[in-house]
């Protein structure tokens, strides 16, 4: 401690106080200021995590007083102390996530008739070390959360206020989250109404609401706590941040009157108060206050009445909290409106269907509490309305009290009213402890594209010239001599084996034209010639330069004797070359493999390039012809096309090259269905229960296929075991003991294999009964789970109500009864009520069984059937699933229905607003329907929280937002990201094109290279490069990549015209000019 000026050696000593107690002194210890004094004094608070001590501990101060002690005179008792001054310590830094320690200094502020109250403004002020420390983190990792709100002013109040009236106090007060039963109300009290003459001063400092009652000063301020000053309007939230308020509050804060707190309120949130203010920000984006006026103390003890609409001025000001929910945003402030309270204006500004908090009521429209007058209850009521001096047969009649009371009601209508008319405003702000939502800090991406270029070999450099091009020619002929070879030996492979070849003269003339005949109908001798020819040309241009029309016939005639000599010269020379072959160098794997080649086409659909999809599909089928899973993809694509005959055809050749293929055989059932072929159906769908019991999405489709052939009970036992399956689902995730549940369900599966079709239902009442019960010691409670499904027997009645029985969310155990009439033993403490058996809950299942055959629907492109199942799960489940929206919005999306598609997906969000795979849909709506600026926002949002499913169209979409706004940076950093999980052409082309617009053409190179590895046939990639080349000064290449662009039709005319006007400004690039 280091009091400042040089003098006598006191002696002080330092008392620590927390929520109006003292929690320790420190001894007395002598100071001076010549050299500093050691305290080292310890004081603990017992904290034992609850929400009421934490509330504390963030919104109340530890205060010390630093007292001195006088010298004792002669015949005097006690020792005489005097404050010396007093300091508050903050809290709140230990509310950071992991941390148990802080240090600060802080001033020793002087109290009244303090020594050091009169010291010169140029001395040192006196300062004191203080270290708080916890043993474990107050905050976690969690949900749970610090806010602080800080209440600075209400500025333009109505016209009717003066200042000079000191006998009202203006009150401030919210409701925030609290516990699940009940929310909590913050007040801020004592709100002082100054003249605008009063001016402010520049660096405002923020007091604390709760205080011990001796603490003076300028230690009811927080240290190091101000108002930010010159605080730019565009980086408000409130509703007075526009340009054409700037004048108006410029005025207001400067010249006008205005009611001030300047206090900052701290309330801690519990993890389940942080989920509910979430909710309510998602749900209604605003948090109700309210303001008002009431009666000071002093007023109210003197016996003075005013009317409560002179009191009240009650005003509403709703606080935008929507920033709140941004990824990494964690503070709101501005300027909000204060508007007369209406409860209609409440419930649209909040969506809250309950009533207004009534302690913030209380607050707001109720006086301090008056000492009793001895009158009756009804006198104390007519307080809001004196009746003095009204004639008491005025006061007698019922109809004119009620006209009285119409009449004060309009009066504080009229005086709410002066909030608008005064354009009252409130400048508060909100900061938590931490964001509601943390930004998800993408990974560091790389910054050269060479870095995510995949290692392969280098391809040799083409080396144009008369020797490469006569050794390209061989190369032909040897490759065309093999292809005759093994359409010989296919042909005359009988002959061959036995190798008794006729080997007369007319025998040979036989085989010679039955060859030629043989490859002129199948039509490979027209494609040896065309793959001769492009050698051939070469030799033409490369050895004899000729490459334009010959003047005349002679001279024509001439090079063709000529080129024809050297062409068969060349051509016996490749033939000794393939009578010496050993063996041929091995054909390099493709670049591609089917994994890749099904996420080409997957992109291709995405982007609505049907034709380049249907290439790769059937590319993957010819590389492996006898592979079921490619005919599966390939009948999906064809379903989603609309074309179900060849949809069929395709599973069809799945199901032949794999009897058992699950997909392939739920999808011919499907398919049959929706032909209305019922029986095929039955008998694909079927096979798939039987061939995989566990197959949740095999039971619905069975059960849905009874239904529309009116089988209840077989509709009712499929819809059961699929629910069964999914409680057992349910279990396993949550139990972590699939062993259990496996052990049921095989068991399950065993009995099922013995049931007959004609006799679903009985035969399953009674053997499933007696199963259970023997698996009861191994389960631990399963037993109640699958007999919460309780069968109804539902003979006559309909498929609808045969829905609504089986897929009914599972009751608790105090409604679950059985049957006494049922078949089948049971035990009697079963069926006793006395001694009811203690039953565990059922697990609530993540999903129901139509949601997820909907998904795998949608998956197949089968959107008849899908629409059907949605309708099912949305009259079966009265408590519809964030999954329901979800996959309706996907449903619409594929029938390019959009607006009900963002009607779907708002509901989404409101439901789970971080759910990384509903902002996904949410873009991909808004970018399908033109709304790009909206499809940009919701994909970024999906960035900052977790990856999703659909993260590589996310990946492109985003980017070509990038590119079209002229983001560059951001386009190629998206478009690298895309290249690192799932590279494509397409990403790589939007990589060359942002390097290209940022001028880095080798990286533009690089990139570019890496999609036309990829996809030879993408005309913007050759029109990139020919602009790369352009602007390289690559004549012969940018010549070449122009005219590749333009053969393998490039019809994008920005393009086009951008090559156009760079080929003219270089002079060089298009061979036609």
């Amino acid at each position: 401690l280091q009091r400042g000026t040089k003098g006598d050696v006191i002696t002080c000593l330092a008392k620590a106080e927390f929520n109006s107690q003292s929690i320790g002194e420190s001894p007395k210890i002598e100071a001076s200021a010549d050299v500093e004094t050691i305290f080292n004094f310890t004081v603990s608070i017992s904290c034992n995590f609850e929400e009421n001590i934490l509330e504390d501990i963030a919104n109340k101060p530890v205060m010390l007083t630093i007292s001195e002690f006088l010298p004792k005179e002669k015949k005097q008792r006690e020792e005489k102390s005097s404050i010396l001054g007093q300091c508050t310590i903050d809290l709140l830094p230990l509310f950071s996530y992991g941390v148990t320690s802080h240090s600060e200094t802080y001033i020793i502020n002087p109290v009244s008739g303090s020594p050091l109250e009169n010291m010169p403004p140029e001395t040192p002020k006196p300062e004191i070390d203080v270290s708080i420390s916890v043993a474990h983190p107050l905050i976690s990792e969690g949900e749970d959360n610090v806010m602080s709100i800080t209440l600075e002013s209400l500025y333009s109040p109505p016209d009717s206020w003066n200042p000079s009236n000191q006998q009202f106090s203006y009150v401030f007060a919210l409701s925030l989250p609290g516990s699940e039963e009940k929310d909590k109300s913050v007040k801020f009290q004592n709100g002082v109404l100054k003249a605008g003459s009063d001016r402010e001063n520049a660096n405002k400092q923020i007091r604390w609401t709760a205080l011990p009652a001796n603490c003076q000063g300028l230690s009811t301020y927080i240290f190091n706590r101000h108002a930010p000053e010159g605080f730019p309007l565009a980086e408000e939230d409130g509703e007075m941040k526009d340009s054409n308020h700037a004048e108006f509050r410029t005025e207001a804060e400067s010249h006008k009157h205005r009611v001030t707190w300047n206090m900052q309120r701290r309330t801690y949130l519990k993890p389940v108060a942080a989920i509910k203010l979430q909710k309510q920000i998602a749900k209604s984006r605003y948090l109700p206050c309210e303001v008002g006026r009431v009666q000071a103390a002093k007023e109210a003890k003197s016996g003075k009445k005013e009317d409560d609409a002179q009191q009240s001025f009650r005003g509403l000001v709703c606080l935008n909290f929507a920033k709140l929910l941004y990824p990494g945003v964690k503070k709101v402030r501005g300027a909000f409106k204060v508007l007369p309270f209406s409860e209609q204006e409440f419930h649209e500004k909040t969506k809250k269907g309950s009533e207004v908090d009534e302690t913030i009521v209380e607050s707001i429209t109720t006086p301090p509490p008056k000492p009793s007058t001895g009158k009756e209850d009804s006198k104390k009521k007519l307080n809001i309305s004196s009746n003095k001096g009204v004639p008491s047969a005025i006061q007698n009649d019922v109809s004119l009290t009620s006209l009285s009371h119409n009449l004060i009601i309009r009066l504080v209508c009229f005086t709410n009213e002066q909030y608008l008319d005064a354009c009252s405003y409130v400048v508060a702000e909100i900061e938590l402890n931490k964001p509601l939502i943390p930004k998800k800090l993408p990974e560091d991406l790389a910054q050269l594209v060479q870095e995510y270029i995949p290692p392969r070999p280098r391809f040799p450099k083409r080396i144009n010239g008369a020797s490469k091009a006569v050794e390209e020619y061989h190369s032909q002929i040897i490759s065309v001599v093999n292809l005759v070879l093994e359409q010989y030996r296919d042909l005359f492979s009988e002959d061959l084996s036995t190798n008794k070849r006729d080997q007369s003269t007319e025998a040979m003339k036989s085989r010679y034209q039955k060859l030629i005949y043989e490859l002129n109908t199948s039509g490979k001798y027209f494609s040896f010639k065309e793959q001769l020819k492009h050698s051939v040309i070469k030799i033409v241009r490369e050895k004899y330069f000729k490459s334009t029309a010959f003047e005349n016939k002679e001279d024509q005639q001439k090079f063709l004797s000529e080129l024809y000599v050297f062409l068969v010269d060349e051509m016996h020379k490749g033939l000794g070359k393939v009578l010496n072959l050993q063996d041929q160098t091995p054909v390099p794997d493709p670049p591609m493999d089917a994994a890749q080649l099904k996420h080409f086409a997957k992109e291709a659909e995405v982007n609505g390039d049907m034709s380049l999809a249907d290439k790769y599909y059937k590319e993957r089928i010819a590389r492996s012809k006898r592979n079921a899973d490619h005919w599966f993809d390939y009948a999906c694509f064809n379903l989603l096309l609309g074309d179900v005959k060849k949809a069929i055809e395709c599973t069809k050749s799945c199901i032949e090259l794999d009897q058992q293929h699950m997909n392939g055989l739920l999808m011919y059932g499907v398919l049959m269905i929706m032909e209305e072929k019922f029986d095929a159906a039955e008998v694909f769908v079927e096979a798939v229960t039987n061939f995989y019991p566990g197959n949740i999405v095999g039971w619905t489709v069975l059960g849905l296929l009874y239904d529309s052939i009116g089988n209840d009970i077989g509709c009712e036992m499929a819809f059961e075991e699929a629910n069964k399956l999914n409680v057992a689902q349910t279990f396993n995730k949550t139990s972590g003991e699939p062993s259990h549940a496996d052990t049921v369900l095989q068991n399950v599966n065993q009995t099922e294999t013995t049931l007959e079709k004609s006799s679903f239902g009985v035969t399953a009442e009674v053997t499933l009964e007696p199963l259970v019960e023997q698996n009861t010691t191994e389960i631990s409670g399963f037993e109640k789970k699958e007999a919460s499904f309780s069968k109804v027997k539902t003979t006559s009645a309909s498929a609808s109500k045969t829905l609504n029985s089986t897929l009914e969310p599972s009751k608790p155990p105090s409604q679950q009864t059985r049957d006494p009439k049922r078949r089948g033993t049971a035990p009697k403490e079963h069926s006793s009520p006395a001694t009811p058996e203690p039953v565990p809950a059922s697990p609530v299942t993540e999903k129901s069984v139509l949601l997820q055959t909907v998904e795998f629907l949608l998956d197949i492109n089968a959107i008849k059937m899908a629409d059907k199942t949605l309708a099912f799960e949305l009259t079966s489940n009265k408590n519809v699933q964030l999954d329901y929206y979800m996959a309706l919005t996907r449903l619409k999306i594929q029938i390019k229905n959009y607006d009900e598609a963002l009607a779907a997906i708002q509901t989404a969000i409101q439901i789970d607003f971080k759910n990384p795979n509903i902002w996904s849909l949410c873009g991909h709506v808004h970018y399908l329907n033109g709304s790009k600026e909206q499809a940009r926002v919701a994909y970024e949002r999906v960035l900052a929280y977790a990856p999703c499913y659909d993260m590589h169209s996310i990946y492109i979409r985003l980017a070509n937002l990038y590119l079209e706004e002229k983001k560059y940076n951001d386009a190629k950093n998206i478009f690298l990201a895309a290249c690192r999980d799932s590279p494509t052409c397409n990403s790589w082309l939007g990589v060359g094109a942002a390097c290209y617009r940022l001028d880095q053409l080798a990286e533009a190179e690089d990139a570019l290279c890496e999609a036309n590895i990829l996809n030879n046939q993408a005309p913007e990639v050759w029109a990139y490069l020919s602009l790369m080349c352009l602007k390289t000064g690559r004549v012969f290449e940018a010549e070449q990549s122009y005219k590749y662009a333009i053969k393998v039709g490039l019809s994008d005319e920005k393009l086009l015209d951008e090559i156009s006007n760079l080929q003219k400004e270089v002079g060089f690039g298009n061979p036609a000019v």
